[in-house]
Formats: structure tokens, sequence, C-alpha cells
């Protein structure tokens, strides 16, 4: 008789290797397909699932802290960029006063000379 060197399960005679692949495809075939794919826990499926929406959680949160940063960037640049503009027409408004005084000042001047 030949029998297999692989373990055998308690409460079997070795059998040979033809007919332990037999009762194992019979096996395989009559047990229901939902044995066969292993099944979680009531109680882990529903700490799985926790675990799964904190972590979303927590992501959905980063996204949203790098698009408020984002946002206050941009608001950081326009203000500067008005700001700057701002001050560019008071220098332009500045200096055309300035001008427009030399202007008056030279005219008053040569209504002096003229007098």
């Amino acid at each position: 008789m030949v029998t297999s060197s692989a373990p055998v399960t308690p409460g079997l005679a070795p059998t040979s290797i033809k007919k332990r692949s037999i009762i194992l495809t019979w096996l395989k075939e009559a047990l229901p397909l939902t044995f066969s794919t292993p099944q979680l826990h009531p109680t882990l499926k529903k700490e799985r699932k926790k675990e799964r929406k904190k972590e979303r959680k927590k992501e959905r949160k980063k996204e949203r802290k790098k698009e408020r940063k984002k946002e206050r960037k941009k608001r950081r640049r326009r203000r500067r960029r008005r700001k700057e503009e701002e001050e560019e027409e008071e220098e332009e408004e500045e200096e055309e006063e300035e001008e427009e005084e030399e202007e008056e000042e030279e005219e008053e001047e040569e209504e002096e000379e003229k007098s």
C-alpha cells in the first residue's frame, strides 16, 4: 500500500494519494461557496468599517486644510497686489502734484519777472 507523506488528520487511516485527491475534490464540491471564502467575524467587520471611516475622515480633513491654505495664499497675494497698486497710484499722484506745483511756481516767477 502506497502512503502519502502528507500529514494525516486524526481519525483517518492513511490513504493513497489518489483516494485523498478524490475525497478533497468531493469536499470542495460539496461545501457551499460561502465556507470556502473566509468570513470576518461581525465585530471585526464593524471595527474595520469604523477604522476605514476614521481614515476617510482624516483624509477629508487634510484635503480641506490644504484647500484653506491655498485660499489664504491667494488672498494674501491679492492683498499684496492691491496694496502695491495703490502705493504706485499714490506715488504717481504725488509726482503729478509736485510737477503741477513746480509749473505753478515757474509761472508765478515768470509773471513776477514780467511785472
